[in-house]
């Protein structure tokens, strides 16, 4: 079964609203830099800063199978399987 987006995912990825991950390894928050990249099925990782301490961290790759949304629910398989209609 495909995952799909919260309502509440959904509507800040519409609206351009600064958009937020959580590593599934280390629980850290991370602050997306490029939704182009997220959603684009080819790339294996992001750019993304980590939501730590007061001041602003230093941008990071990240691999998109260790990311889920906040609230726990995996990314949509469009944005990490370049394949995702012919394979299951």
């Amino acid at each position: 079964m495909l995952p799909i987006l919260s309502d509440t995912n959904l509507k800040t990825f519409r609206q351009g609203k600064s958009m937020f991950l959580q590593d599934k390894r280390t629980g850290a928050l991370l602050k997306v830099l490029d939704t182009t990249e997220l959603i684009n099925p080819v790339e294996e990782t992001i750019r993304c800063r980590i939501q730590e301490g007061q001041e602003e961290q230093e941008p990071e790759k990240f691999g998109k199978a260790n990311l889920v949304f906040p609230s726990g629910e995996t990314l949509p398989r469009c944005w990490v399987d370049a394949d995702y209609r012919t394979t299951t």
